[in-house]
């Protein structure tokens, strides 16, 4: 570019131009790009093959211009950022990681209940935290991925919306899909128990999917199902429920998870909410004048910078690759099939 091979002045010597200015200014320019990948990699480089093409060719002429060190420091900034971390690192990382839960037997129709419920909390964690990962701050601000352009704008947010639902709805017709009401309450139970593992994990964005499955009305009205639970399953499904009780702005829950430590996964759903209540209620702009409104600014900046605390840190569960596949790619059916199927299974229990 034009400021990276800038011109001398025309009466100016070009060599002595090039070791008292030329140096200087690719040096600032070097670092203004080593800024630019590390602060904005994942919206502007990552996945996109014309800049990537555009960034490795640069990085050749920098280290031909004999910039080594800026070199090498961008290059290992890349690599971090693609998450291509030291094997050693993540061998460490991994030696600490609880012994998975894997079935016996793997076949093609394995569902819900053949899977151990702590396993199935730790591969939805790891599954949700990566989708949680890859959420940038611009994609949070103006609402963004309720606009027009959402698709474009926001697609890391509308990606971890469409998985929760996603997981309500496989979780509808996991209780559901039974005929006989024992097989139903078994698996209800273990939904019961994944919240519960859930919960202990810290990945409080799960539980509200699994809330939302068994509170929704294909479910919450299989009676003869839920009265084959004892008295703890209710218990532990009334503990959940309380977590998130609507009272005093999910009091509950907003000191559950201030008291936890990382890795936490928070319920995204509550940034969401609390963002369209700060846009909808203040300007950007003070009443009557051009004064930048810095209470909203500050509002959204603390909503913002809590997310990426809790992007932060990772979970160390071990990914079980086919059980992560069954989860991602089980079929769903629409909402009103799963309610005639639902009326099938207890057709009194209205």
């Amino acid at each position: 570019g034009f400021t990276w091979n800038c011109i001398p002045p025309h009466d100016v010597n070009f060599s002595q131009f090039k070791r008292t200015r030329i140096m200087k200014i690719r040096y600032k320019v070097a670092l203004l790009l080593h800024l630019w990948v590390d602060k904005y990699y994942d919206i502007d480089f990552q996945d996109k093959d014309e800049p990537l093409f555009i960034l490795d060719k640069f990085l050749a002429h920098i280290y031909n211009n004999r910039f080594f060190n800026v070199h090498d420091s961008m290059l290992e900034l890349i690599e971090k950022k693609d998450g291509q971390a030291p094997e050693e690192d993540w061998q460490e990382f991994n030696k600490k990681a609880p012994k998975p839960h894997i079935p016996k037997s793997i076949r093609p129709d394995l569902t819900l209940k053949d899977f151990h419920p702590t396993e199935i909390a730790r591969q939805l964690t790891l599954i949700e935290h990566a989708l949680f990962k890859k959420i940038h701050p611009q994609e949070m601000i103006g609402l963004k991925w309720t606009k027009k352009l959402k698709e474009s704008t926001s697609p890391n947010v509308l990606a971890l919306i469409r998985w929760s639902n996603h997981v309500t709805n496989w979780l509808i017709k996991e209780i559901t899909l039974p005929e006989e009401v024992k097989n139903r309450a078994l698996v209800l139970k273990n939904v019961i128990i994944i919240a519960k593992k859930c919960q202990k994990i810290g990945n409080y964005n799960a539980i509200i999917e699994i809330l939302s499955a068994l509170r929704s009305s294909c479910v919450y009205r299989l009676i003869d199902t839920w009265n084959q639970l004892t008295a703890e399953y209710f218990t532990a499904f009334e503990e959940i429920e309380k977590l998130f009780e609507n009272d005093d702005n999910y009091r509950a829950y907003r000191d559950a998870l201030e008291s936890r430590e990382l890795p936490c996964l928070p319920f995204f759903g509550r940034y969401c909410t609390d963002l369209t209540f700060i846009e909808e209620k203040h300007t950007d702009y003070l009443p009557g004048s051009n004064i930048i409104n810095f209470g909203k600014m500050l509002a959204m900046a603390t909503l913002i910078s809590q997310i990426q605390f809790y992007q932060s840190a990772p979970f160390n569960f071990i990914q079980i690759d086919f059980l992560q596949h069954y989860m991602k790619n089980v079929e769903i059916l629409p909402e009103k099939k799963l309610y005639s199927l639902s009326k099938q299974r207890e057709a009194i229990s209205e």
